[in-house]
This record gives C-alpha cells, structure tokens and sequence, in this order.
C-alpha cells in the first residue's frame, strides 16, 4: 500500500502583489505600475539605477595666440604687436596657475590686438604698394 506523502499535492502557490507587477515601470515603492503619464522623480544626484553620478567638468585652455603675436610684432605693427604679445605671455602664465577667468579676458585682448596689428599692416602694406 502506498503511503500518502503530506507534501503531495504541493500547497498552493501565493503571489506577492509586488511581485506581480515586476514588468516594465515597476519600482520598489510602488504597490502597483504608476499611471500613464506619471513616472518616478529620481534624486538629482542618482542615476536612474541607483548608482551615483559623477559630473566632470572639462575646462579648456584658452589660446595664447604667442606665434600670431610675434608675427605681427615682426611683420605687421611694432607698438600693437608688442602689447599682443605681453598679453599672450599674460594669458601662458594664467593657464599655468589654473586662473581660467584671467586666461580668457588676457586671450580676448591678445587676439583683438593681433588683428588690430594685422589691419594696421595690411592697411600701411596698400598704402605703401600703391605709390
């Protein structure tokens, strides 16, 4: 004779209501899927996994516009082309202390300086080629 088994049948299997909703869009605080339009506001600072985020910031050196600055200190406009190479020399030391703000207002003067010097030389060069 067969002796009945107390495990057989298996007892009835029951669900979890969490775990039902395991699909697409469900999230752990939820007790069931959110509506449509509505979707779970993740914290600044989180990745949409959980897993922090790192921001890094790329800054980018400013040109120093040194070469075009002795060009037109040789070629161009003496006077100019000295003040756009002070101001290159200026924008070199910036960037290697890291002062960004100081670097970019120094570039800014030495590229305007440079194309002023090569204005006035263009300008003299025409004046000087037409006599």
């Amino acid at each position: 004779m067969a002796t009945e088994n107390p495990l057989y049948p298996p007892p009835p299997y029951t669900v979890d209501n969490r775990e039902q909703h395991q699909g697409y869009g469900f999230h752990p605080y939820y007790t069931q899927q959110p509506p449509y339009n509505q979707h779970y506001q993740h914290p600044a600072n989180m990745h949409p996994y959980g897993q922090p985020t790192t921001v890094v910031e790329i800054l980018v050196m400013p040109k120093d516009y040194f070469g075009l600055s002795i060009f037109t200190l040789l070629c161009c406009c003496l006077p100019v082309g000295v003040a756009a190479l002070i101001f290159s020399y200026e924008v070199q030391s910036a960037n290697a202390i890291g002062d960004v703000t100081r670097a970019l207002k120094a570039s800014n003067r030495a590229k305007v300086l440079n194309y002023v010097a090569l204005g006035l030389g263009a300008f003299c060069w025409l004046l000087l080629s037409n006599r």
